[in-house]
């Protein structure tokens, strides 16, 4: 497992990313998860956005016909180093993140 520092030197991150980032990535490798719809599902099942309230939140998704909002998603940059540090693939679809609000933003 890599270190704080280390992930935040490796995906130019902040402090602040790299910690709640370090912590969801501990948290989590155990569970094997293979989809990242299953972390996201797991982030809003357990309630964990007090926990993880910069690097998780709500994604505006967007296809060719409609437009949603998806708890528990992560930003770009996020969902990229997420989805390559544990493995994480997607669910194949066309839809599009259009935008990122963070929990910590939406008290």
């Amino acid at each position: 497992m890599k270190t704080v520092e280390e992930l935040a030197e490796k995906h130019s991150l902040n402090d602040t990313y790299a910690k709640e980032l370090h912590e969801l990535i501990e948290e989590v490798i155990v569970l094997n998860f293979t989809k990242s719809k299953s972390l996201s599902r797991y982030i809003t099942n357990n309630r964990l956005e007090d926990k993880y309230p910069n690097i998780s939140g709500v994604v505006r998704m967007s296809n060719s016909r409609d437009i949603w909002d998806f708890e528990g998603g992560f930003p770009k940059n996020i969902y990229r180093i997420v989805c390559l540090e544990l493995g994480l693939e997607d669910q194949g679809s066309t839809a599009k993140a259009i935008t990122f609000t963070p929990y910590t933003d939406l008290k």
